[in-house]
């Protein structure tokens, strides 16, 4: 979290890593078989696990902050 902090550019990043490849798949699927609607959608709904083995840049970073 600390380096999060003193990092906004990486914390960006990982933010846009995150809502490309876990949210905004996800809740397109979601309105896409009438199970969402605007303003209806719990943030947790959104996010699929079973595409967070794609997070290269995410686990990249997790990876150096464990070896620091």
């Amino acid at each position: 979290m600390l380096m999060l902090i003193k990092h906004p550019e990486i914390r960006d990043k990982i933010l846009a890593e995150l809502d490309t490849t876990l949210i905004q798949p996800h809740l397109n699927s979601l309105v896409n078989q009438g199970k969402a609607k605007e303003g209806k959608v719990k943030v947790l709904d959104l996010i699929n696990f079973e595409n967070s083995g794609n997070l290269e840049y995410y686990s990249n970073c997790h990876s150096e902050s464990l070896r620091m």
